[in-house]
């Protein structure tokens, strides 16, 4: 239908002097809103194609640094894991079983015996019980 038809179709329209400005720059913004959305989708075609698991990798995210900062103020000795992750949308786009697993390797970097790996291993229960992970 063109602009014309569409604005007899209905009495009401007759109201809107403006209707057929209104309803082209009403296409304009449907237009630009699809490609957007077509946009998006190429982008998240992209994120995926590169990153498999469904989160971006560890080593090149915000949160990585981010976890870091956390652990040298020692945060993982006031929250547990979980409040840990709740505190920066960063850490919440990785799994917490991914997120644990990274928090336990910036801890045990700090907590481990130098030339002692016979004490770390058999220290290691115990230190998993003390980060409260869950």
């Amino acid at each position: 239908m063109s602009v014309e038809e569409i604005w007899v179709s209905k009495l009401e329209y007759d109201q809107y002097l403006l209707f057929k400005k209104y309803l082209n720059d009403l296409k304009e913004r449907v237009d630009i809103e699809k490609r957007c959305v077509i946009e998006d989708d190429e982008n998240a075609k992209m994120f995926y194609v590169n990153n498999p698991s469904g989160y971006p990798h560890w080593d090149t995210s915000k949160a990585r640094d981010l976890l870091k900062k956390d652990a040298e103020n020692k945060l993982h000795k006031k929250m547990i894991m979980k409040q840990m992750q709740k505190k920066r949308k960063e850490n919440m786009v990785f799994p917490a079983e991914v997120f644990a697993r990274r928090l336990c390797g910036f801890w045990f970097t700090w907590k481990k015996p130098k030339g002692n790996d016979k004490a770390f291993q058999t220290s290691f229960g115990q230190q998993i019980e003390e980060l409260q992970l869950f």
